[in-house]
């Protein structure tokens, strides 16, 4: 794996997809709260880690085989508490499709302005969370950001 860190890769996505004009915070894996404040709020964690399943080469260059690494970090949008579905739902989406367009722009390394960050994709999906000691409902979405990194 190239040399860069978990951290430094969480930071950079929370730091690129921190920017949307919506959100009201943003939390990188180091500065993630007990309770939820504001909404729209978006935490960014690492989840996950894998190299290609055949153990080898997933890419070859002219002088080696080059091994890649996925890093799945995960970033939930927590877009509104649960109070009428509705507006909980159109919030939702406005949010969603501005962090969407955050990874569209994304168009060229370094990407999340991190050298090391080869290519990337990501998913995104619709989700309810309980979150703190009182188990309150919020609605958003959970975007899972996959790096690649050789």
């Amino acid at each position: 794996m190239t040399s860069i860190t978990f951290a430094q890769m969480v930071n950079a996505v929370e730091e690129t997809l921190g920017v949307a004009s919506s959100l009201v915070d943003s939390q990188s894996y180091n500065e993630l709260t007990e309770g939820i404040i504001d909404t729209p709020m978006l935490q960014v964690y690492w989840e996950s880690a894998f190299q290609d399943p055949s153990g080898g080469s997933a890419q070859s260059s002219f002088k080696s085989i080059i091994r890649q690494t996925h890093i799945v970090i995960r970033a939930d949008l927590y877009a509104a508490q649960s109070s009428d579905l509705a507006e909980d739902m159109e919030k939702t989406i406005d949010v969603t499709e501005e962090i969407i367009t955050i990874l569209e722009e994304q168009l060229s390394r370094p990407f999340f302005g991190l050298e090391g960050i080869k290519a990337f994709s990501w998913t995104v999906s619709r989700a309810n969370f309980t979150y703190g000691d009182q188990q309150t409902l919020f609605m958003g979405s959970r975007f899972d950001i996959t790096l690649r990194v050789w």
